[in-house]
């Protein structure tokens, strides 16, 4: 759970074999009192869901379809991937077409597994993108982030992917 002032996310992980659609992610008001009957607002809802995707081809359209159904405002992406024929290039076009905006590092031929993304859903009123918005990149592009405003409050997204392995995840935090 991430704490942003008196917005809490609660961040959910979706296994490789599911569907963003599965995700049930909320966020609530936090405060010491409840506020009373009279005085209560609507809660605070905001679906942030994170996804291994274990490769963009033939995935990406399909999750992003099932993610806009389901609501998600910002789908943070794990093992993109790198593509000889190019695909890994055409991941923010196929965003742009299912009403996502799309922040994207890959991988490169050296190392084609890894690769980071962040898909915020044009239609969100929960997030709202700065104009100009320049993600900052980071372990040889298997970490993503980017600046945003969520209910009013400043804040960064950050899709990160590290290996399972401890041996492999120890050599890519080693490179920051």
């Amino acid at each position: 759970m991430f704490q942003t002032k008196s917005l809490k996310i609660v961040h959910t992980h979706i296994h490789p074999h599911s569907t963003p659609s599965r995700a049930n992610t909320s966020a609530t008001p936090t405060a010491s009192t409840p506020p009373k009957a009279s005085q209560a607002k609507a809660p605070l809802s905001i679906k942030i869901v994170t996804y291994n995707i274990n490769g963009a081809k033939n995935k990406l359209s399909t999750t992003l379809f099932l993610a806009n159904q389901a609501k998600i405002d910002a789908l943070l992406v794990q093992e993109i991937h790198y593509y000889e024929d190019g695909t890994h290039l055409r991941v923010a076009n196929m965003a742009k077409h299912r009403g996502w905006t799309a922040f994207v590092t890959h991988d490169s031929h050296h190392d084609p597994r890894g690769g980071a993304a962040i898909f915020i859903r044009n239609s969100s009123e929960n997030i709202k993108l700065p104009i100009n918005t320049t993600p900052a990149i980071a372990l040889e592009g298997r970490a993503i982030s980017i600046g945003c405003c969520i209910k009013g409050v400043t804040t960064t997204l950050t899709s990160i992917y590290l290996h399972a392995d401890p041996e492999k995840r120890g050599q890519h935090k080693s490179k920051t």
